[in-house]
């Protein structure tokens, strides 16, 4: 249920702020919704977690663990990014 509620969630956002960036930038791109729903669990479930570890850990001075899990979830956000921002439209 969490994650149907996290997309749920970046669906209803999407579309609550359609008109508003229209009204200001005169352009949609229905792939940003598409790419917001890849990418909005990767950072609930990735790269939250890592910033969590990396916190918990630098005392110890062993929060590379973190960044790790942190860059591998960034690297595959931007990705995602790059691939929506190919696409027509």
């Amino acid at each position: 249920y969490y994650l149907l509620g996290i997309l749920a969630t970046s669906l209803v956002a999407s579309l609550a702020t359609a008109p508003l960036v229209l009204y200001h930038f005169n352009r949609f791109s229905p792939w940003g919704i598409v790419s917001n729903m890849a990418v909005v669990p990767l950072a609930s479930f990735v790269i939250m977690p890592g910033v969590v570890l990396s916190l918990l850990l630098m005392p110890l001075g062993l929060q590379g663990a973190g960044y790790a899990l942190q860059e591998w979830g960034i690297d595959i956000m931007l990705r995602v990014a790059a691939w929506a921002a190919g696409l027509p439209y």
